[in-house]
C-alpha cells in the first residue's frame, strides 16, 4: 500500500477517477431526467463514493504530510491507505446490499466511521512523529520535480477524500433532518474546504 514511482500506475489511477467521477455524474443526469428513482441514485452515489475511496487509498496513502515525513508518520499513513481501501469496500457493499430503508444513513455511517477510523490513525500514530530537520533545510531546492509532483498529488487526494467526507455527512442530514438541512451543509463544507487550502497551501510546491 504505497505510491508506486512506475508512471503508468499513476496514469492508470487518475483515469480510474476520471471515469468514476464521470460515471457519478452520469447517476446524477439519470436522477434528474427520472431515469432512476431516488433510492437507486443514493445507491449509485454511495457506491461509486467507495470506489473512489478504494482507487484513492491504495494509490495515494501518504496523505497528510505530502513532504519530509519521519519513518513513523509514513507508516501511519499507510495504513490509513489500507483503512481507506476497506472502507471503500465495505462501503459499495453496503450500498449494493443493503435494503431500501435506511440504506443511506447506513452506508454514510459506515464511510464516516472508517474516516474517524483514519484521524484517530493520524492523530495516535503519526500526528506527533517529528519531521527531518535536515530535509526541512533542503526545502524547497532540495526537492526533485517528482516529489514535487507526487506531493501535489496527495493535496489533491486529501481535498477529493474531504468531498467524500461531506457527501457522506450530507447523507446524514438529509436522512435525519431532510432537504433544510442541505443548505447548512452546503455552506459548512464550501468554509471548511476554504480552511483545508488555506492549511495545505505550504504542501503545495511549484514545479521549478
Amino acid at each position: 500500500m504505497t505510491a508506486s514511482p512506475h508512471p503508468a500506475l499513476g496514469r492508470s489511477s487518475s483515469v480510474a477517477l476520471v471515469v468514476l467521477f464521470l460515471a457519478f455524474v452520469g447517476v446524477v443526469i439519470a436522477k434528474e431526467t427520472g431515469q432512476i428513482d431516488g433510492v437507486m441514485a443514493k445507491r449509485g452515489v454511495g457506491a461509486l463514493l467507495g470506489l473512489i475511496m478504494v482507487v484513492t487509498g491504495n494509490f495515494l496513502p501518504k496523505l497528510i504530510f505530502p513532504l519530509n515525513r519521519a519513518a513513523p508518520v509514513g507508516a501511519a499513513e499507510r495504513l490509513c491507505g489500507w483503512i481507506l481501501v476497506l472502507t471503500g469496500l465495505a462501503l459499495v457493499a453496503a450500498f449494493v446490499i443493503l435494503p431500501d430503508a435506511g440504506v443511506a444513513l447506513q452506508g454514510a455511517l459506515i464511510g464516516l466511521a472508517g474516516f474517524a477510523g483514519v484521524g484517530l490513525t493520524l492523530i495516535t500514530s503519526g500526528g506527533s512523529a517529528p519531521r527531518d530537520a535536515a530535509a526541512d533545510r533542503a526545502e524547497p531546492a532540495g526537492i526533485s520535480p517528482v516529489a514535487q509532483r507526487s506531493a501535489r498529488a496527495r493535496v489533491s487526494a486529501i481535498f477529493i477524500l474531504h468531498a467524500i467526507a461531506w457527501a457522506l455527512a450530507m447523507f446524514v442530514a438529509d436522512a435525519i433532518w431532510d432537504d433544510p438541512a442541505a443548505i447548512w451543509m452546503v455552506i459548512g463544507f464550501t468554509i471548511a474546504n476554504s480552511l483545508l487550502a488555506l492549511a495545505l497551501r505550504k504542501h503545495w510546491r511549484p514545479v521549478g
